[in-house]
């Protein structure tokens, strides 16, 4: 109750502290009229300053485009920013213009390299991938018509039952590799 009290009063003055803000100043400008290719690795903003001239679009739906694919490939990484607080290195981003701005084209000049890379990859892979499909199939119908079996009070068959559901629960399908969800027009 004492450790409650302390973080009402805590927090009550933390509000208190929050009343005695100014209130911001307003924006002025368009935030996107500075984004800096140059911040980027110079084989990426090479290749955002070709699509921008080729495309003829801005600069920040260019850049904006290479920060989700630079997040795409970092997929699966994190970095530690203390010994107790970890992040994904992720990005969520999303490109907001007219109709017929160019937003799809300018993504696929982004995406096509993850396209490239899938397609190989789930080419590659592809009788592997139908194995686990098959196999995941092969182990359900042997649960079903083992559980059949079980609910006719055959003991043994209950045991395989049980072996079955583990070898399902454990069961790591080999799937098709796909790296992001795709291009979304609301």
């Amino acid at each position: 109750i004492k450790s409650e009290r302390l973080f009402l009063e805590e927090t009550g003055q933390q509000m208190k502290s929050l009343k005695l803000w100014d209130n911001p100043d307003e924006f002025a400008g368009n935030p996107t009229e500075h984004f800096d290719l140059e911040c980027l690795p110079p084989a990426i903003s090479n290749y955002c300053k070709g699509v921008m001239e080729s495309l003829n679009v801005s600069r920040d739906m260019v850049g904006t485009c290479a920060l989700a694919a630079l997040s795409i490939a970092c997929q699966g990484h994190s970095i530690e920013i203390k010994s107790d607080w970890i992040e994904p290195l992720n990005l969520y981003s999303a490109i907001v213009a007219s109709a017929g701005e160019r937003k799809s084209p300018v993504l696929k000049a982004f995406i096509k390299v993850f396209d490239d890379y899938t397609k190989d990859y789930n080419f590659r892979n592809k009788g592997n991938i139908e194995v686990s499909k098959q196999r995941y199939k092969n182990l359900k119908k042997r649960l079903a018509k083992a559980e059949a079996e079980a609910s006719k009070g055959d003991i043994a068959a209950e045991n395989e039952t049980l072996e079955l559901a583990q070898a399902l629960a454990e069961f790591e399908p080999i799937r098709p590799l796909r790296i992001y969800t795709g291009d979304c027009t609301a």
